[in-house]
């Protein structure tokens, strides 16, 4: 459960980034083909939810990619054949086999 932002989002696939209850995931993501959530996984980081708000920052240049939480650097990764610019999405995942709700509030949102 958690926190999911897709970005880079095109025909191929997308880069998606998970906040869940264990860690932060990135992982590519096909758009379409089956997709395994193991073999897609690009990198991971230590990550504890709380109840508190937080500023978040995807930073993309080129193949590198770097995500800040509260201005710290959170998880990075260098993508050797990066995906072309795309779109974003933003959602709250629940688990298939979660038995608790998922509660996201974004107060702010910027793309540049």
């Amino acid at each position: 459960d958690g926190f999911w932002v897709g970005f880079r989002c095109g025909p191929e696939a997308c880069y998606v980034l998970l906040l869940t209850s264990r860690d932060a995931q990135l992982h590519r993501v096909p758009t379409s083909g089956e997709y395994d959530g193991d073999r897609q996984n690009l990198t991971t980081a230590p990550f504890t939810p709380d109840s508190e708000w937080h500023n978040l920052t995807i930073r993309v240049r080129g193949g590198k990619i770097e995500v800040e939480q509260d201005g710290k650097l959170l998880l990075q990764y260098t993508d050797e054949k990066p995906l072309a610019a795309g779109g974003v999405t933003l959602c709250a995942r629940r688990w298939s086999q979660s038995t608790g709700d998922t509660v996201v509030q974004i107060s702010q949102f910027e793309v540049e």
